[in-house]
């Protein structure tokens, strides 16, 4: 028999970004650890050869959008899952 409250508290929620601006390692880092300072975010991945961020956990979308365009960056939502 299989626990479902066990394996519903495992789901996150990832939210996935699109970023227009990166062009270099150092923009990379630059948003990971601006995101990475969010209180809920468990994790954070940036790909620069996608333009993309995925944030995985509760947090607030629109506090992850107003944290990248603090850091200098133009946002959109791509995916909620």
């Amino acid at each position: 028999m299989t626990n479902t409250n066990t394996k519903n508290s495992l789901i996150q929620n990832i939210t996935e970004y699109k970023i227009e601006g990166m062009g270099c390692v150092s923009c990379v880092t630059k948003i990971e650890n601006a995101l990475g300072s969010i209180a809920g975010s468990a994790k954070v991945s940036v790909d620069l050869d996608t333009g993309t961020a995925k944030v995985f956990g509760d947090i607030d979308p629109e506090l992850v959008l107003e944290t990248i365009t603090n850091s200098g960056y133009s946002v959109n939502i791509l995916d909620t899952k």
